[in-house]
């Protein structure tokens, strides 16, 4: 590997610009978080720089709720086709065990 691609601010540009630069068939914005995720998985110089961007990007807040801890966090079946994360406190979660039982 070139020794150029072991500095971490031009993988950070390169990441970013691979994140942004979509073609675009809607008005809205489109985000190739894919590729970045393979830069992520491709080596150890990349890895960290990759990441770094995917986490400063993030569309939602979902990613994030989910690195919560499990008694803390349960994923629950939505109507439509998604989960939907949803925080419950203890006393919630405790009365849903005592109705259960």
């Amino acid at each position: 590997m070139h020794h150029c691609l072991h500095i971490e601010e031009i993988l950070t540009s390169i990441f970013e610009f691979v994140l942004c630069n979509v073609p675009r068939k809607r008005r809205r914005p489109a985000y190739d978080k894919r590729s970045v995720l393979a830069l992520v998985k491709t080596c150890r110089t990349f890895k960290m720089p990759a990441l770094r961007v995917l986490w400063k990007n993030l569309f939602s807040l979902i990613p994030l709720l989910l690195t919560f801890p499990e008694d803390l966090l349960y994923v629950e079946q939505a109507k439509g086709p998604f989960s939907v994360p949803t925080l419950v406190s203890d006393q919630k979660k405790s009365s849903e065990k005592g109705q259960t039982e």
